[in-house]
């Protein structure tokens, strides 16, 4: 009744908070990454700019249609897409590899406890047997930097601003 009425808002604030904090924290982390790419400019091979942006193109559209553009019928809008999706894939990219630098500078490392934990392993599952899954399936480096990049952009914002 009330009781579980008034523990589920507490949760549901308690949600909410840590969504804000995270926001935030998100937000801070990418504004030191801009000024970081802004002072250190380097090359992104083209090669990878073209296999990223296959991967971001998905985004693109939405937005293209959204603004009465068919990329189907239209050329234009077509090269405009790619563009588009290459301009996202090189700013990923280019996050990626500082975050991975910053990563490999301070040793940042990947259990298989927090590959499980971040693939969601059932109960009863071990972490051996996901990350043996993960490593069938060819997944396992990709979920592994992913992890990695996320714990580096943890590190980058408490470098920043002291806090965890």
């Amino acid at each position: 009744g009330a009781a579980d009425l008034a523990a589920l808002k507490d949760d549901l604030k308690q949600r909410v908070r840590e969504a804000k904090e995270s926001q935030s924290r998100t937000q801070v982390v990418r504004e030191v990454m801009e000024e970081m790419l802004k002072k250190i400019p380097f090359q992104v091979p083209i090669e990878w700019i073209q296999h990223e942006a296959e991967h971001a193109l998905p985004e693109v559209l939405p937005m293209m249609q959204a603004e009465g553009k068919d990329v189907a019928k239209d050329e234009a809008a077509a090269r405009e897409a790619w563009n588009r999706a290459g301009a996202l894939a090189e700013g990923q990219i280019r996050v990626n590899l500082l975050l991975q630098a910053l990563a490999d500078q301070k040793g940042v490392e990947v259990s298989e406890e927090e590959i499980a934990r971040a693939v969601q392993a059932g109960d009863g599952v071990s972490p051996q047997a996901v990350v043996q899954g993960l490593e069938r399936k060819g997944e396992l480096n990709r979920v592994r930097s992913r992890i990695r990049q996320a714990k580096a952009g943890r590190l980058l914002y408490s470098l920043v601003t002291g806090n965890s």
